[in-house]
């Protein structure tokens, strides 16, 4: 029985179409710890220990979407994604709960080829935008524990290619330029650029 159902949910994954997005739309919900309402998924995705994934209503998941809740005997919430409502999540955008939690807030957008790596926790507030190849986090183990983690605030708009590294704020409606690297915090509602990216006027 569990061979049929694993031949059945890759079927699922890889099943073109409309017919596709009714089927994962209808079936894929079972795998998660929580899956809300009007939740699309396309095509390739990979979830690992997705028991560990809580996902809210109206969410798009993109085609080769690589959601990584940690080993899948893992069951404490210190591994753990958490998507809220009306999130977007686009092409082959890598989300990975190293060793800490990943949460992206009410209508947060991640464009394409983004990578969130949390070995200290991450949270992406709400209405939040990353252009496409934004990096928020690090493969490699962090020696230095932080309990803050990093922090992205609500209306944020992170330019293509952004690098945050380090445990570190960037502030409610603050915009980052493309290609800036952020070592340090950033203040509420500034306009950064540079790597190490510094403000430079407020909005």
């Amino acid at each position: 029985m569990k061979q049929t159902q694993t031949f059945f949910f890759h079927f699922l994954n890889w099943c073109p179409g409309a017919l596709g997005l009714f089927l994962r739309k209808r079936f894929f919900p079972q795998l998660f710890g929580q899956c809300g309402n009007n939740v699309l998924f396309g095509r390739f995705i990979c979830a690992r220990n997705p028991k560990q994934i809580f996902i809210g209503d109206h969410v798009v998941v993109s085609d080769r979407v690589t959601l990584d809740a940690g080993p899948d005997h893992t069951q404490e919430p210190k591994t753990a994604i958490h998507i809220k409502d009306h999130v977007f999540i686009g092409i082959e955008t890598t989300i990975k709960s190293l060793s800490a939690p990943v949460t992206l807030g009410p209508g947060a957008n991640l464009s394409s080829y983004c990578r969130l790596l949390a070995n200290t926790p991450i949270e992406i507030g709400s209405d939040t935008l990353l252009a496409a190849y934004c990096q928020i986090g690090a493969e490699s183990k962090n020696t230095q524990t932080s309990a803050q983690g990093i922090i992205i605030g609500s209306g944020c708009w992170l330019g293509v290619r952004v690098k945050v590294q380090k445990s570190v704020m960037v502030g409610k409606g603050t915009i980052v330029g493309a290609h800036a690297n952020v070592s340090k915090s950033i203040p509420h509602s500034t306009i950064a650029t540079g790597s190490p990216a510094k403000p430079i006027r407020k909005r």
